[in-house]
């Protein structure tokens, strides 16, 4: 039997079920392409599968892979398919099947071909986050010139927002850890904590700001949404009170072709930079998950899934 190196677990649990290890290759079967991962990126949501909060959505098949998002080589194909053997790829699995191995099986319409420009780190860090981006703001009003606050401008998502935000003419405060600012951002930043609402009305200068994108939740959520023109020109993909209490929107997305190319597209044109932050071993996945859960990175992590 053939089997690939694979990042999994045996049953639902925190990172200290998660281990390296052979398991069956996956086989070809109609409709489906193999792909061979090259990168893959992490995100909080895999954690979250790990420990069985998304089994109301999607059971995990034990033993279930971890991870979602992917870039890699076309290795097997149906003829005809949209994909061919030897085309370079990328995309994202739903988290309860998981990407975290050296080869995967995986739908030609969650994937895009990777432009030849992008890294595989790169084209890795794109699916989840830049998706969930794109699709966030497509649910606001925004045009160019206007203020547009992301609270939690250093995660994936966020990073991703206020790029696409950048490239529409937009104007972005963005908030993060104060550990975090680098005052070479491109936006203004501005620190969270005690008085974020604050520190983000002085940055306004006392006009309102057009719209909110809310990627980290948190206490301060109510009073940032107190400092738009329209309280309702707002979204969030981490807290229910822009939606349940300002008539904003609670957003969530999966990956298709058609965003994922889009944002490859922009991508290679040098109109948004992917906010890769570091590539490591995917054998160091336990550390990278537990860096990204404790605040200490800043944009995407991506993991060479060649190096086992």
């Amino acid at each position: 039997m053939t089997t690939v190196q694979a990042v999994h677990y045996t049953r639902y649990g925190d990172l200290g079920e998660v281990r390296i290890g052979s398991l069956p290759a996956p086989s070809a079967s109609p409709g489906r392409v193999l792909v061979d991962v090259r990168a893959v990126s992490v995100n909080p949501v895999d954690v979250k599968t790990v420990a069985g909060e998304l089994a109301p959505y999607g059971e995990s098949e034990f033993p279930a892979l971890v991870g979602a998002d992917f870039a890699g080589v076309v290795k097997q194909a149906d003829p005809g398919a949209s994909f061919s053997v030897g085309d370079e790829v990328f995309g994202s699995l739903p988290p309860f099947v998981g990407s975290f191995a050296e080869t995967i099986s995986a739908d030609p319409a969650t994937l895009a071909a990777k432009p030849t420009v992008l890294s595989w780190a790169e084209a890795a860090s794109i699916p989840t986050a830049g998706v969930t981006a794109l699709t966030a703001l497509a649910t606001i009003d925004v045009k160019a010139g206007d203020v547009v606050i992301v609270n939690g401008v250093s995660g994936g998502v966020g990073a991703f927002a206020a790029a696409l935000l950048i490239q529409r003419g937009a104007v972005v405060i963005g908030t993060l850890s104060p550990s975090k600012i680098t005052g070479a951002a491109g936006f203004t930043e501005v620190g969270h904590g005690p008085g974020v609402s604050d520190r983000v009305r002085e940055a306004l200068q006392g006009l309102p700001a057009a719209a909110l994108v809310d990627t980290h939740g948190g206490t301060e959520v109510g009073g940032l949404v107190t400092l738009l023109a329209d309280r309702t020109n707002a979204v969030s993909v981490a807290h229910g009170l822009v939606g349940d209490a300002a008539g904003g929107t609670n957003h969530t997305t999966a990956p298709s072709s058609a965003a994922l190319a889009e944002l490859a597209a922009l991508a290679a044109a040098g109109a948004i930079r992917v906010p890769l932050s570091e590539t490591r071993p995917i054998r160091e996945v336990k550390a990278a998950y537990e860096d990204l859960l404790a605040g200490r990175v800043r944009g995407k992590l991506v993991l060479d899934a060649r190096a086992w």
